[in-house]
């Protein structure tokens, strides 16, 4: 949900309309970073910020975006 919550607040208030009558699943969601932490991995900059910065460089960089990638040769193809 906090994930969500960033997004639509970072496309200028979209509104999300929760269906609470679907099954939930697990009671609770918790992100734990602990297993990450033990390695010396810490966040730099709040999930909000982090969606902001991404959704801004993905409008900046159509382009960019569009283009499909190789993780195997670092190329883009148009």
């Amino acid at each position: 949900k906090r994930l969500a919550d960033a997004i639509a607040s970072a496309m200028n208030g979209i509104e999300i309309i929760w269906d609470n009558s679907k099954p939930q699943g697990d009671r609770v969601r918790v992100m734990d970073t602990t297993r990450a932490e033990r390695y010396g991995i810490r966040p730099q900059i709040s999930l909000e910020d982090g969606i902001r910065e991404t959704l801004f460089w993905y409008r900046d960089n159509r382009d960019l975006a569009d283009g499909l990638y190789s993780a195997f040769s670092d190329e883009i193809y148009a």
